[in-house]
């Protein structure tokens, strides 16, 4: 999977080309439909809109530091997932990381994410940070959300 093709139409507009988080989102949809629980795939699907959406290449499974990298950039992923009571995540600060992508998958199943660097996250005592997505400036951050539509998906980056 290559970095997003930028469609001609709009500068904003991003032709995420593989539909594989559609499939992923929808069969978690549909599962939580049909059973009232949910898929262990939400880190997957964080993961995978960082590869569409910001052109994220991974590390290994389980590699220790970050998830994966954008040129010279470590970075962190994490996701909020539609059960969650509360749309908040909790950083390891001793991992190796300069960037960290916050993915939120809400109550609809709609995907956003917020890449935030790791100079401008508060300081705090100790190793944990609390983040809430609420909380995030996204002046301070790049925004993304992908949008199903029927053939396809579509991104649009603030």
């Amino acid at each position: 999977m290559g970095a997003p093709d930028r469609s001609a139409n709009s500068p904003s507009r991003i032709n995420c080309g593989p539909h594989a988080t559609l499939t992923l989102i929808e069969t978690a949809r549909e599962y939580h439909e049909l059973t009232g629980r949910h898929l262990q795939v939400y880190g997957d699907i964080g993961e995978l809109f960082g590869v569409i959406t910001h052109g994220l290449k991974l590390h290994r499974n389980y590699a220790q530091g970050s998830d994966g990298r954008i040129g010279n950039d470590l970075v962190e992923v994490k996701t909020i997932t539609p059960f969650k009571a509360n749309a908040e995540v909790v950083l390891n600060l001793r991992r190796n990381f300069s960037k960290v992508l916050i993915v939120r998958i809400n109550a609809d199943f709609e995907v956003a994410g917020r890449m935030v660097d790791r100079a401008s996250l508060p300081r705090v005592r100790g190793d944990r940070l609390v983040l809430a997505w609420d909380q995030l400036d996204s002046r301070s951050s790049s925004t993304c959300s992908l949008e199903f539509e029927a053939g396809g998906v579509s991104g649009l980056v603030d």
